[in-house]
Formats: structure tokens, C-alpha cells, sequence
């Protein structure tokens, strides 16, 4: 089965649709390191916007500095950040302690935060939580004048460092389902910087073990699915960002910015699925100047935006996670379609009968509203015909982000919360379909490297000299790249052409770059 495959990838390479690889800790939990840092956004109308968010802390090698200040060294010096977050992943058929989870966060950012998850218990730290206004920690002690600015302990300004727990030992272990991470400390500012990520726990992974012939995996008991695709909605106010982050560094009069005092005019103008507005490549071919006309965004920050993976052919059941972030509601809308919304914040909807607790009792909708933080897991059945595409739309509108918000007789081909899922045959299993937007259909090559930018993914691309065909021309080119770091001879990503890359060029030679999901008809716009 399909689901099989991708669950198989997921467990052995570590990475799928930005899942976090985790590591069991030495009392069977899931050990997660991450840090939280600050960077830039570049948006389509190539506007910068300040943003936080989490990256992963590859080995804890930050959180285990020596001192404060070598940890701040160290986080500066991590990649940066993507928003949402790194996807913790725990569903995991190998783990004895499912729904045990531990994060040791290292902290960045120029004022404190701290972790929660929504919809599961307040996490145990080392430190006894909520953390106060007057920066004090544990029980109010008779004190009503306090005020909560923590729901648990934090990770100190400048480097400091809190680990947070969710386990059986610690009584709080994770339900299972879809529940989203999220900053505990001034939420209505944190996390409108970008500081969230989800988190999945499946009741049934996925069993690959030889010989026992059960592969389905099940969000909740009896809910069982063969693919899966997160749908994450979140928003931008780049003025407010902009404001709390220099209100954060202290140089807002520098800038000629107002200081940060409340989120109570918080206006997105940017909608955003999976951290990305929905756009449309330039409409010209030779844009003047590199601007779209119809825009005057600069083109080299509009792509088109790829379609979602969302089962192949065959399959009936496919898992739709879905994630707000965002400061209003949302109603995520299928065009011509139903789906079985399951549960909410991990949270399944049963049926019951006096005491008596039943099984699933899901509600049939063609829409889902998701207020501000919230999850839900919904089921598509009966997929359409392979080759196929469908439109998730907001209900509520949020389909534009406006080139001028005072004049809405100018065009933007720059949507907003609007995605297209995919039904279609991915014959290397890298859950990037074939006919849709697979550059390199016949290697399994999830991250779609494409150094050259010619439509051909690096993996099957060995023509250097862009002549059509692999020849003496290029072993001449790659003759010379080997042993650098050429990124165009670089066909396995590797960030170095090395003996690998050697025996990937012997097995393209003599032979056309692809195929690719762009050779035939392409589109013009989407392919180079």
C-alpha cells in the first residue's frame, strides 16, 4: 500500500513534510531538541518582516553549551528558522512509551519563552511553572496582584534554556491525534512572530515489520487512513511584527517604528497555508525590470505554488491535519467534495449511549471552521480520478493579499488561504506527485533540488551545458567539478560531487535529463 511506503520513508529517513527527526531518550521517550530564534521573511511583494520560530538543535549540541552566553553563540549560528516549525512526529510503531515526550529548548530570542501544547496537559519542567509577572515562579503564594505571563516555566532571554516534559512518569504523557506546539509565554505576541509547529501521535503506526501484513496506521482507534497532508493556516501583520520586533532589539526609534505596547490592532494582511500565501508565477515572460506587471511584485519572489500530495490513485482514505494559528476563524472549504471531520484538538468525536462510551462518531461536512488555536483531523474518502486536482478554499474569503490595501482596483496574482491537493500516481514514492510537480519522477528526491533552475531536479539531471542530452560535453564539465562543491554537479544534494555523484552521471549518460513532470506541455509560468 501506498501509506506503507510513505510511512516507511517517514520512519527511516526521519523527514516528511518537515517532520523533526526524534530520538528515543535513555527512559523510552522522545527526546526533541529545539531552539528558538529570530530571522527574516521575504514575502511575495519583497517586503522583509522580523519573524521568531523554531529550528531543530540538531543532537542538543546547543542546549548543551557550557554557558549561557556559548549558547547564544551556538543559536545564532543554527539555520534559520521555517514557520511553522519543525514537525514532531511521534507515531512511531518501534517506541515503548508512546505519547512520552521531552523538549529541551534553548532560547535565542531577546526576551524569555517557554513551550505548551494544546489540548494536552501543561508540560513538568525542572523548573515548577506558571512563571508570573514579576518574574517568580510556582504557586501564587496568596499574591492576587500577579499576573500569569507563563502558563509553565521559561527559557531565559539571550541563551537560556528550560526542558519541558510530557510523560507517563511526570503523570501528563501526550493523547493521542494532531495537537499543536506553540510558545506559552505572551502568546497573543509570540505567537503571532511564527513561534508554532504540530505535533502528531497516531493511536496505530504503521507496523513494518516483516511478515506481519498489518500496515495501516490510525489517527484515533478505529480511524484508519493511507495518506496524510497537513494543512497549517497562520497570518502575517508585517506592521506588527515589525514593531515587536524592535521593541524586542530597542531600536524602534531608529527605525522610525512605534513601540510594541498591545496586539489589540493586530490586521493581517498576508494569509498564509503552511507558512506560504498561494501564488501565481509573473505573468510576463520578460518581466520589465523584474517586476510583474499586473502586481509590481518583483518576480523573483513569486513561485508557483506547487500542489499537495494527497494519495494516489486506488486510494480511498486520505488524513487531512488541519492547524490555526491565525487571530480569527477560518473555514477550510472543499469544492464538490465531503470529508469526515473526527476530532478537534485531539479530541475524537464518539458516540455515547448513558455511560456507555461508542465508536467514532464523525460529523460529514464539506467545510471545517477552525477558530484561532485550534486542530482538527478530518478523513477524505472516494478520491477523485487519478490526475485530478480540488481547490481547499476559505470560506470566510482571505483569498487575496492586496499589492495596495487602500485600492482594490489594482490586481494581485498573490492569493491568500487557498491550496490545490493532487491525486496522482508517484511512482518514486518521494510524496511529490508525478504528473503535477515532480521534477525528477523516477528518483526519490523529496526536497526537489534544482541548483540550474531548469525544470530537471539535480538527481536526474547530469546535463551541465543545458544541451538536451547527457554527453562527452558534460563528463568533460563534472570532470572538472569533481571533488568541489559544485551544487549543479552536486546530484545527490550532498553538498560535495563526490564517487556517489560519479555513479549517478554513468547512469544518465548518453541519455536526456528527467523525465520531469515538466516535459511534456509545460506550463507556461510554472516551468522554466
Amino acid at each position: 500500500m501506498k501509506r506503507a511506503r510513505d510511512m516507511k520513508k517517514q520512519l527511516m529517513n526521519g523527514l516528511l513534510l518537515s517532520t523533526l527527526s526524534v530520538a528515543a531518550g535513555s527512559a523510552g521517550a522522545v527526546d526533541v531538541f529545539l531552539a528558538a530564534k529570530a530571522f527574516d521573511k521575504t514575502l511575495p511583494d519583497g517586503d522583509t518582516v522580523p519573524m521568531w520560530g523554531y529550528v531543530e538543535d540538531t543532537g542538543g549540541l546547543c542546549y548543551g553549551a557550557a554557558t549561557i552566553g556559548d549558547r547564544l553563540t551556538c543559536v545564532n549560528g543554527l539555520d534559520d528558522p521555517q514557520v511553522p516549525g519543525p514537525r514532531l512526529n511521534l507515531s512511531d510503531p518501534l517506541d515503548l512509551n508512546p505519547g512520552d515526550l521531552r523538549i529541551f529548548l534553548s532560547n535565542g530570542l531577546t526576551e524569555s519563552t517557554s513551550l505548551v501544547i494544546t489540548g494536552q496537559e501543561n508540560p513538568v519542567s525542572t523548573v515548577a511553572g506558571p512563571t508570573w509577572d514579576d518574574g517568580s515562579t510556582g504557586p501564587r503564594a496568596g499574591n492576587l496582584t500577579k499576573k500569569v505571563r507563563s502558563f509553565g516555566s521559561e527559557a531565559a532571554a539571550n541563551g537560556g534554556s528550560m526542558d519541558y516534559r510530557w510523560t507517563a512518569t511526570d503523570n501528563n504523557p501526550l493523547r493521542v491525534g494532531t495537537s499543536m506546539l506553540h510558545s506559552g509565554t505572551h502568546p497573543q505576541k509570540q505567537v503571532y512572530m511564527g513561534l508554532y509547529s504540530a505535533v502528531t501521535l497516531d493511536a496505530v503506526a504503521a507496523d513494518l515489520t516483516p511478515g506481519t501484513g498489518s500496515l495501516a496506521a490510525e489517527v484515533y482507534p478505529g480511524v484508519a487512513y493511507e495518506d496524510e497532508v497537513v494543512l497549517f493556516y497562520s497570518e502575517i501583520d508585517a506592521d506588527l511584527n515589525k514593531s515587536i520586533n524592535c521593541t524586542a532589539l530597542g531600536n524602534c526609534a531608529a527605525l522610525t517604528l512605534p513601540e510594541y505596547t498591545t496586539s489589540i490592532g493586530y490586521h493581517p494582511r498576508w494569509f498564509l497555508i503552511n507558512g506560504e500565501p498561494y501564488s501565481t508565477a509573473c505573468t510576463d515572460v520578460n518581466p520589465p525590470a523584474g517586476f510583474d506587471d499586473a502586481s509590481g511584485y518583483p518576480c523573483a519572489e513569486m513561485l508557483q505554488t506547487a500542489d499537495i500530495f494527497a494519495g494516489s490513485a486506488g486510494e480511498t482514505t486520505t488524513l487531512v491535519r488541519f492547524l490555526s494559528t491565525t487571530g480569527e476563524t477560518h473555514v477550510p472549504t472543499l469544492q464538490g467534495m465531503y470529508m469526515d471531520i473526527h476530532a478537534e484538538d485531539g479530541s475524537p468525536y464518539n458516540w455515547q449511549n448513558g455511560a456507555t462510551v461508542g465508536g467514532p462518531a464523525p460529523r460529514t461536512q464539506y467545510s471545517v471552521q477552525m477558530p484561532p488555536l485550534m486542530t482538527k483531523d478530518a478523513l477524505l474518502h472516494a478520491l477523485p480520478a487519478n490526475g485530478d486536482r480540488f481547490a481547499v478554499y476559505d470560506g470566510n474569503g482571505y483569498m487575496s493579499n492586496p499589492t495596495d490595501p487602500d485600492n482594490f482596483d489594482i490586481g494581485d496574482p498573490v492569493g491568500g488561504m487557498l491550496r490545490f491537493l493532487s491525486v496522482d500516481v508517484d511512482d518514486d514514492n518521494d510524496a511529490v506527485p508525478d504528473n503535477t510537480n515532480d521534477n525528477c519522477q523516477v528518483q526519490f528526491n523529496p526536497g526537489q533540488q534544482d541548483t540550474n533552475n531548469d525544470g530537471y531536479g539535480n538527481i536526474c539531471d547530469a546535463d551541465l551545458n543545458q544541451s538536451g542530452f547527457v554527453d562527452f560535453g558534460d563528463l568533460t564539465l563534472f570532470s572538472a567539478a569533481f571533488f568541489t562543491a559544485d551544487p549543479d554537479a552536486d546530484f545527490n544534494s550532498s553538498g560535495f560531487v563526490d564517487f556517489a555523484d560519479l555513479t549517478l552521471f554513468q547512469g544518465m549518460f548518453f541519455q536526456a535529463p528527467g523525465p520531469s513532470w515538466c516535459d511534456p506541455g509545460a506550463v507556461p509560468g510554472i516551468c522554466p
